[in-house]
């Protein structure tokens, strides 16, 4: 029983071993540009520096915004379970996460503007057309939600969720 116990250790041990080296090889050797920021061309070493300065003030701000909207989200989710839920605080909530998510609307439109101000006007198209591919990508939580419908629909009776943002 001990030498089983050893072996699934072990053999455990090895797999996230593996697991890490791997992980570490692949941040480490895939093909630049093919990272969360791409290089734009046409960039020198200022630009870059500025970006990256321009990066690191628009993050935390973000941040900050994120982590308001979601500790309302899950004050909100904890009232679902409530029998009388109090619509005041229900509404405060509803209101802090809309006011969260306009700012972070805000501030990411302001980040735009700045970046592109200081791009050459030769990478400002290749910026913008990334920014267009990116925002595409990313799935704010409702349409998250009808998309996982679509892929597993809800069983007969129960109500998929409304269709508020085409």
């Amino acid at each position: 029983m001990r030498q089983k116990w050893l072996v699934v250790v072990v053999v455990a041990s090895l797999a996230l071993n593996l697991a890490v080296v791997a992980s570490f090889l692949f941040l480490r050797l895939r093909e630049p540009g093919h990272g969360r920021h791409r290089p734009v061309p046409g960039l020198g070493p200022e630009e870059v520096r500025g970006l990256r300065r321009l990066r690191k003030e628009f993050h935390p701000r973000m941040d900050s915004l994120r982590g308001r909207a979601l500790d309302a989200r899950t004050a909100l989710m904890r009232y679902a379970g409530d029998v009388n839920p109090d619509p005041r605080v229900i509404d405060s909530l509803l209101g802090e996460i809309g006011r969260a998510e306009a700012g972070m609307n805000r501030l990411a439109f302001e980040h735009a503007r700045r970046i592109v101000e200081q791009l050459p006007p030769e990478a400002r198209d290749t910026f913008l057309r990334r920014l267009e591919e990116h925002r595409g990508r990313c799935m704010i939580p409702g349409r998250m939600m009808r998309r996982m419908h679509q892929m597993n629909p809800p069983p007969d009776g129960e109500i998929p969720p409304e269709d508020t943002n085409p």
